[in-house]
């Protein structure tokens, strides 16, 4: 992750959530963000979820996860 980015509080907690799913040593950060972003949206898209809960939950994680991308692409 590029030391340079400025993290909200939401973020951060992603950014947890992200090491614990994907071991750090197997893919860079932006690889990460990348596949869960990709994981993210097809859930979405196949509607997989079962309330408007969950799917309010993928939403606000996609754009998390959105705004990290373009983060790490303009400190690049």
């Amino acid at each position: 992750m590029p030391k340079a980015m400025k993290l909200s509080e939401e973020e951060k907690y992603v950014i947890q959530k992200l090491n614990s799913y994907f071991k750090p040593g197997n893919m860079s950060f932006e690889e990460r963000v990348f596949n869960a972003l990709l994981i993210t949206r097809y859930d979405l898209e196949a509607h997989h979820f079962s309330n408007d809960k969950q799917r309010r939950t993928l939403i606000k994680y996609q754009n998390v996860l959105d705004g990290l991308l373009k983060k790490m692409n303009s400190s690049v």
